[in-house]
């Protein structure tokens, strides 16, 4: 499968910097899984006040992370592009979170989809850190037409 840039996810989903939290896909296949990175470079926005003596990604950020892996996957899946649909958090049914992030470190995500009924689409993911575990989470995202 071809790996994707950021220009080439930004035709995917509408988020844009500096919420724009997909660097690169790695890989995928059609409604099975995707893989991507980014890197959270030390003067990112959300470093500056998570804290500013020991600077931690917050976890929130990580979990919207694999939800847009998830909405690239479903683009990529069903052809559509970013001007056509938006992708909205119906659920967090559950993350942990077992690493912390820091400046500097590429959080390598895999999302793979778990249902579709009605519009709403469930997916489970994991993200890690140097081959470490960092997040993992189940959610549900509502699919919408602009």
């Amino acid at each position: 499968m071809k790996k994707l840039n950021r220009k080439e996810i930004e035709k995917l989903i509408p988020h844009r910097a500096p919420m724009l939290l997909v660097e690169r896909i790695l890989g995928w296949e059609k409604d099975a899984w995707l893989e991507a990175e980014v890197r959270f470079a030390a003067e990112s926005m959300f470093f500056q006040g998570h804290f500013p003596a020991m600077p931690l990604l917050p976890g929130v950020v990580m979990v919207e992370a694999l939800a847009q892996a998830a909405a690239c996957l479903t683009s990529l899946s069903k052809g559509a592009g970013a001007g056509e649909i938006v992708y909205l958090f119906s659920a967090i049914e559950s993350v942990r979170f077992k690493a912390p992030l820091r400046p500097g470190d590429v959080l390598f995500m895999r999302v793979e989809p778990t249902f579709e009924k009605l519009g709403m689409l469930g997916f489970k993911g994991e993200g890690r850190v140097n081959d470490v575990v960092a997040v993992t989470a189940t959610f549900t995202a509502k699919m919408q037409r602009k």
